[in-house]
């Protein structure tokens, strides 16, 4: 699969994962996917450059991340 191609899905993942958790009212969970859909959008030189690591592994990472903090937030409002 082209770079491009990884980008894009990786933008439509995190917009989704933006838009399921903000209509459920999870704040923390929408920032989390705010921040990964941020890393992807940003010039990969750049991101590379300031923070060392490639936006692809801060995905696939994040969204361990963002599931996990997800899970608690649906704990923590009772479902």
């Amino acid at each position: 699969m082209s770079p491009t191609l990884v980008r894009i899905a990786f933008i439509v993942l995190h917009l989704v994962q933006y838009v399921v958790v903000a209509l459920a009212g999870w704040n923390v969970s929408a920032i989390v996917a705010a921040l990964l859909l941020g890393a992807q959008l940003l010039p990969v030189a750049h991101f590379e450059k300031n923070f060392k690591v490639s936006p692809k592994l801060v995905s696939q990472i994040g969204s361990l991340v963002w599931l996990a903090v997800a899970f608690v937030e649906m704990r923590l409002a009772g479902g």
